[in-house]
């Protein structure tokens, strides 16, 4: 039998294999193991389960994601996925024979692109059915087609209906006021943020219940901190975008962060409308509601109810 002499320096070394040698050093090998268990900081944390009640909440939009942090929602539309589904949450709806709201057709884009999502045009608004309180942020990822024209609006806003009117940003650099797609109140600034064509960018806006303020790209314009009565009255309202000036947009996501109207869920969830004081009213003593009783049986046999006085409207 022939025996194996070791190479010259060997001393009784013994050759591993390369292969193996590869294996154990690989991120997942034996000794790699350790190292590849750290901690990765940019790995997305993970998603708290929803409770029963948010589930409900949930499942009122179409929306491609609806998160919780506490009593604030994030709802994200993405439209660029060009999922019809994602239209059932905004007014007006989507017709075939509406061109002023419409998804992307064929090889629509720009000059050198095809792009996928809502196009926004002529004038119009597209708002959402939920109803905000006044503490919300909404931002939206557009791209403009048409060329710029002094006076054009393309506008992230809170409409009220009460009032008839929106806050919001014009092309994140303006503060603006609008009642039927026109300024109801002088912009701040005054000049406008000169629009690009075919330039995708974001327009933001965030409304605390006193002031707005407004962004282009993340990185922050105007706000109305120096004009409190400018954002007066808007309490609450829904979100959406208010364009005019025969614009044409595409819409490719928008997201939302805020705290629902209490009433409004209420009664989306089919449950009782809180307390307009948050429940914090107390019943009349009996005697009372005994002097109260007497005085409406009083009452019924005389005069109606007198009219209130009416307010002028805002100009």
């Amino acid at each position: 039998m022939k025996r194996r002499l070791p190479l010259p320096g060997a001393r009784g070394f013994s050759f591993v294999p390369l292969a193996l040698v590869a294996l154990a050093f690989a991120p997942h090998g034996f000794l790699g193991r350790a190292q590849a268990q750290a901690p990765d900081p940019k790995a997305p944390k993970e998603t708290k389960e929803l409770t029963e009640r948010e589930k409900r909440i949930a499942e009122i939009f179409h929306a491609a994601q609806v998160t919780f942090d506490k009593d604030r929602i994030t709802i994200v539309y993405d439209f660029e996925s060009m999922d019809p589904n994602l239209a059932e949450d905004w007014q007006p709806k989507i017709t075939p024979n509406n061109q002023r709201i419409r998804w992307a057709r064929g090889m629509e884009g720009t000059m050198t692109t095809v792009e996928h999502g809502v196009i926004l045009g002529d004038a119009g608004e597209w708002l959402h059915k939920a109803i905000f309180s006044s503490n919300v942020e909404v931002e939206a990822d557009i791209l403009p087609l048409s060329q710029n024209k002094r006076g054009n609006i393309m506008a992230a806003a809170l409409y009220n209906d009460k009032k008839k009117r929106a806050i919001g940003t014009n092309e994140g650099g303006q503060v603006v006021c609008l009642q039927a797609r026109k300024h109801a109140k002088t912009p701040i600034p005054k000049t406008e943020r000169t629009v690009v064509a075919n330039e995708r960018h974001k327009i933001s806006f965030s409304y605390d219940g006193k002031a707005l303020s407004c962004s282009y790209n993340g990185r922050k314009g105007a706000d109305s901190v120096s004009s409190p009565k400018f954002t007066e009255g808007f309490d609450t309202g829904r979100v959406g975008l208010i364009w005019s000036g025969s614009v044409q947009y595409f819409l490719f996501k928008l997201t939302i962060q805020g705290k629902l109207d209490p009433a409004w869920l209420a009664a989306q969830l089919g449950e009782s409308p809180p307390a307009a004081d948050g429940g914090k009213t107390k019943s009349a003593p009996a005697s009372a509601n005994a002097k109260d009783t007497k005085a409406g049986s009083k009452a019924e046999k005389g005069a109606g109810e007198k009219p209130g006085a009416g307010g002028k409207g805002e100009r």
